[in-house]
């Protein structure tokens, strides 16, 4: 008799056999290669601290009594430039870190020291804590014209040195964030009068985006160019431009300097200019609050935008001032706009629409 070879049961069996096999011994799987995780290092970006100053604001003007509040600010390395003559200015795209921090009394509250040591992000605002509020804690992208959205730290410490402050945290978004500046620092309080940070107390160590509008149509806006002639040079006229809500919530002035003799606006392009000697088509640069010897007082100088209390526009009811360092306007037939940054780095936009008739005032 013939024999023949059943391939249906070979196969059958070794299909068999190779199951029995797998359900005694595991068959190991290959995972493709990965990074070594186990060594992954959170990379620290370095960073400017602008200005190389905290700044000491006691309890923020009666806001949180009993506290003892320091700000500072640090920006993308070399993406921020200062220069104390025209002020900040953005050179690249980067983000800007701005903290507040809760320390101890200092020893001394015009010469404060901060106190070093780890500073933990809570909601608490105990001594050595990271104020958690958006208002006043937080990290924003910015561009060379504007920020984008801001965000918060669900948590976070920093480690503060004598020439070293790291910060490592997770935002609001998941991130992991770890940043370091290295360098000397000093402190300022705002209520020392031989310090810039007295001069510009009233504008808060928090940059942001600052966008206004007037107009003349509008009932709740009044408008004011006050012409005061040659104040500041014999061949200049000296126009103070002054907008305010009159519900009180914002006040806008922008100090130009035109040719002499003007009754109205001129239009062309104005600069900000930090120079002694006045000349036309500029503007006013402010140097913070001044001093008035007649009566004693400090007083906000223009340029600058101010926010009250609602329905006060009174100094004793400032909430923040923003003084006007650098920028340009435009003025046209019909109204002109201001593009500029202030002290601490807000970008600020002001617009305004309607006629622009000089109120001689000399």
């Amino acid at each position: 008799m013939q024999k023949t070879f059943n391939f249906k049961m070979v196969v059958v069996v070794l299909i068999a056999l190779f199951t029995i096999t797998s359900c005694g011994k595991e068959t190991p799987v290959v995972e493709p290669p990965v990074p070594n995780d186990t060594t992954k290092v959170l990379e620290t970006l370095q960073v400017d601290m602008l200005r190389a100053t905290t700044l000491y604001i006691g309890d923020n003007k009666g806001e949180f009594p009993g506290k003892h509040l320091y700000r500072f600010q640090f920006a993308t390395n070399g993406a921020v430039a200062i220069d104390e003559t025209v002020g900040v200015s953005y050179k690249n795209q980067g983000v800007m870190y701005q903290f507040m921090l809760s320390s101890d009394a200092p020893a001394d509250a015009l010469k404060p020291v901060l106190k070093l040591g780890t500073y933990k992000i809570d909601d608490a605002m105990q001594p050595m804590s990271i104020v958690k509020d958006i208002n006043y804690t937080q990290l924003r992208p910015f561009t060379t014209t504007s920020f984008g959205t801001a965000k918060t730290f669900k948590s976070g410490e920093m480690t503060v040195e004598a020439d070293k402050i790291t910060f490592k945290g997770i935002d609001n978004a998941g991130d992991s964030i770890k940043i370091a500046y290295s360098g000397s620092y000093t402190a300022q309080s705002i209520k020392d009068t031989t310090t810039k940070a007295f001069l510009y107390n009233y504008e808060h160590m928090f940059a942001t985006n600052i966008e206004l509008s007037y107009s003349d149509t509008d009932a709740n806006d009044s408008i004011r160019f006050d012409n005061y002639g040659p104040y500041l040079n014999p061949e200049t006229s000296d126009v103070l431009l002054n907008m305010f809500k009159k519900t009180g919530e914002h006040q806008t002035q922008l100090e130009y300097i035109l040719p002499k003799d003007r009754t109205e606006m001129l239009p062309g392009n104005y600069m900000v200019s930090g120079e002694k000697d006045k000349v036309p088509m500029t503007m006013m640069q402010s140097v913070g609050n001044w001093y008035s010897k007649q009566d004693g007082l400090w007083y906000i100088q223009p340029t600058d935008i101010v926010f009250y209390k609602k329905g006060n526009e009174k100094e004793d009811n400032v909430i923040a001032s923003y003084y006007l360092m650098s920028g340009s306007s435009v003025v046209t037939e019909t109204g002109l706009s201001f593009t500029g940054i202030s002290y601490y780095g807000s970008f600020v936009k002001v617009t305004y629409k309607g006629a622009m008739l000089l109120h001689k005032q000399y």
